[in-house]
């Protein structure tokens, strides 16, 4: 912002507050120019590499997702497996159990 003078001449003088606000107008034309460039230069790179970082970061997950349902699904195929091979066990048990009983 200007700086207000100490001088109480300075506030009679209109050339001079019409120079700071002369000033102050192209300091702010200046800042808005800044501004409009940065939005419409610098964002969107900002965004594109946001956009670029969330997409692999998306990747990512996914691959890590696949693996835990492979590991998820491997080990289900273990369990019914073992429970397959546990119920064969205990039929068998019962098959030899009765043949026993049979004979005796």
């Amino acid at each position: 912002l200007a700086k207000v003078s100490k001088h109480p001449q300075d506030f009679c003088n209109p050339a001079l507050n019409e120079n700071k606000i002369v000033d102050q107008c192209e300091k702010l034309q200046l800042q808005s120019a800044a501004i409009t460039k940065y939005v419409e230069e610098v964002l969107p790179r900002k965004k594109h590499s946001t956009v670029s970082v969330a997409s692999c970061a998306r990747e990512v997950l996914i691959q890590r997702l696949i693996f835990v349902r492979n590991v998820c699904e491997n080990e289900e195929q273990q369990l019914l497996e073992k429970a397959h091979a546990e119920e064969e066990r205990a039929n068998q048990s019962i098959l030899t159990q009765r043949a026993h009983w049979t004979e005796a």
